[in-house]
């Protein structure tokens, strides 16, 4: 799809609101009536996008007669309406602490939050000069899992709209997040991932009434960013969503990243019990602990006092997330048999095509907020924070802190803090994000194409401090169409950009939606069907296990190889065998023994003989008394 020049103006000099249509389809549970609303350019006056806000994509509380009994800690089910259902609106965000939804949609309160939120959202292109027809044209779908660690984020976050110009049909929805999302107690009582199995309903959905929509069922791209991006690998993994989709976007995240899943099943059910502890219910049997969470204690309640379970030491993320359930409900019934890292050694995934990339910085917002940081690290800075990066993973071994220390070591200038800082950034950005990335890219691509890309695009205008880089999440304003929301949009949809954009990046924006969206109708960001001229002259080339080939985004666009190789490789490899030597006790310099170190051997071993001589002659007596006599 060609890459569009942004000088436009906006249509309509009334407003969008003013604008709008009504739009009734059918789908198989019942008839949908949303809006439509012109396109922003006045090249495309005659496309309009169809709004459908709100769709429930699950059986609602309401159908269950608002029991919690019957609906908590379950898989969702098939959805059902009479009437028509009004969709447009959006429905209310999944129970969570609202701040990070709070910073682009700024009016969601308690009162839009509930646990009835298993609602999706669909922007439609609608060409109103097309020929009415039984065979209409069916676009591409982008399916979007939004982010937040398995504890935040919304739909509303995202509007679809600006994609949807671009002739694909945009879907976001909501699943369930925190312990009402993943709680599992590690048996068949709450086994978990209902957060993932609401992911599962969303795209058997799309796949049953996407048609009605506009949308090709067998064309679907799943994409999403943070866990929403590692939820997209675990779908690639997972046998339950065999033909929901058939290509994927993973944005800053992955199935093998460190934070992916819960790393045990006996870890996610210490986070159970603390949570059952802190809310005063039973621990010791965890039938009645999923009884009590279910019948006795509000979503409110839960939520409040999830945020007081921590995080076991050696642990990175959150206490909730997905599960290998595999050994708790079955392989046939599960939705993550085995471990990522072993369903991708063995070749238990989709082999379809994947795009994937970081943003150069991702791991900026993972440093210790220090109130210099805009002067740099200092070097003592840097050590302390590998002390205690090394201290939460349990190892004690100087040999691991030396190894770390000289991997991230600006040798030209050891003391320059600036380069410090982005050595640190560097450090959290490899080991949080590229490592896990890496891995799983490693094994995809030997089975179908796959592009992988960097983002280094950093605005003016940005709202984050420069010291920040490029971090974790900024290429979602640019993908989603913030540049150009206006007042118009923000009174339509409610959503707030976090600064203000110009003339570069809006073009920016521009590229960003011309490559996603391309990459879903055709496979590939860059197809040679167009000019280069729409790809800043450049051709996205694809990655392979050779010379890890990618694309790096930013003013300009180009081809290279071999991304951040030598330092994933520490982290996928050395530092694992580094971290977990048995007994390594290993120091910088020699310990000095002093006399009293011996004397205190001495006289230990003394007492310890004395005591033995004194047990051996106590046995004899008692021996001796306990013969048999002849009377």
């Amino acid at each position: 799809m060609p890459f569009l020049s942004i000088l436009c103006v906006f249509v309509c000099v009334i407003t969008i609101s003013e604008c709008r249509d009504s739009v009734i389809v059918h789908t198989k549970h019942g008839a949908v009536e949303g809006f439509a609303i012109p396109s922003q350019y006045a090249a495309k006056h005659k496309k309009h996008i169809n709004v459908f806000l709100g769709i429930p994509y699950a059986k609602r509380p309401i159908e269950y007669n608002n029991d919690p009994r019957l609906y908590r800690f379950k898989k969702p089910e098939r959805p059902f309406w009479e009437g028509i259902w009004d969709a447009t609106a959006y429905k209310p965000a999944c129970p969570q602490h609202l701040w990070y939804v709070k910073e682009t949609v700024p009016n969601m309160g308690n009162a839009n939050m509930s646990e009835d939120c298993l609602y999706m959202n669909i922007f439609a292109p609608r060409n109103t000069e097309e020929i009415p027809s039984n065979s209409p044209t069916l676009y591409p779908v982008m399916v979007f899992i939004h982010g937040g660690g398995y504890v935040m984020g919304s739909s509303h976050q995202y509007p679809g709209v600006f994609m949807a110009e671009r002739d694909v049909v945009v879907v976001t929805f909501n699943y369930r997040l925190g312990p009402l999302g993943f709680l599992s107690t590690n048996d068949a009582n709450s086994p978990g991932n209902y957060g993932m199995w609401d992911q599962l309903r969303a795209l058997e959905f799309v796949r049953e009434n996407i048609r009605s929509f506009r949308g090709n069922p067998g064309i679907v791209t799943i994409f999403g960013q943070n866990t929403g991006a590692s939820s997209v690998g675990l779908q690639i993994l997972s046998p339950r969503s065999v033909n929901l989709f058939q290509r994927a976007i993973m944005q800053s995240g992955s199935d093998r990243s460190e934070w992916a899943i819960i790393k045990s099943n006996n870890d996610a059910q210490h986070y159970a019990k603390e949570l059952a502890r802190e809310l005063g219910c039973p621990t010791g049997d965890t039938y009645r602990l999923t009884k009590c969470l279910t019948e006795h204690r509000s979503y409110g309640e839960i939520v409040n006092a999830s945020s007081k379970v921590r995080l076991k030491p050696g642990s990175v993320g959150n206490p909730w997330g997905p599960v290998v359930d595999g050994s708790l409900v079955g392989t046939v019934d599960a939705f993550l048999p085995d471990s990522p890292k072993f369903m991708r050694e063995t070749g238990n995934f989709k082999r379809i095509v994947v795009m994937a990339g970081l943003n150069k910085d991702d791991g900026s917002f993972f440093i210790p907020n220090l109130p210099t940081l805009d002067e740099g690290v200092q070097k003592i800075q840097f050590d302390n924070i590998v002390n205690e990066f090394l201290s939460d993973r349990g190892v004690k071994d100087s040999v691991t802190k030396e190894a770390m220390i000289f991997q991230y070591k600006y040798w030209p200038q050891p003391q320059n803090q600036t380069m410090i800082l982005h050595k640190t950034i560097d450090m959290m950005s490899d080991y949080l994000f590229g490592t896990g990335m890496n891995e799983a890219m490693k094994w995809q691509t030997v089975h179908n194409k796959t592009f992988f890309y960097v983002f280094n695009y950093f605005s003016w205008n940005d709202y984050l401090p420069y010291y920040r880089g490029v971090a974790h999440g900024q290429e979602l304003q640019y993908i989603f169409g913030f540049p150009f929301i206006n007042q118009t949009y923000i009174d339509l949809l409610g959503v707030y950009p976090r600064q203000q954009y110009d003339y570069a990046d809006r073009n920016m924006s521009e590229y960003m939606m011309s490559l996603w969206t391309n990459f879903s109708s055709y496979g590939d960001p860059t197809p040679r069907r167009f000019n280069l001229n729409y790809f800043k002259n450049t051709t996205w080339r694809e990655y392979n296990i050779y010379n890890h080939s990618y694309f790096y985004i930013s003013n300009s666009s180009y081809n290279y190889t071999n991304y951040r190789q030598k330092d994933f490789g520490f982290w996928a490899s050395y530092f694992p065998q580094l971290a977990s030597r048995p007994g390594s006790s290993a120091t910088s310099s020699p310990i000095i023994e002093t006399n009293d170190n011996f004397q205190i051997s001495t006289w230990s071993l003394t007492a310890l003989s004395s005591l033995l001589v004194i047990i051996i002659i106590a046995l004899c007596i008692v021996n001796h008394r306990n013969r048999d006599k002849d009377y």
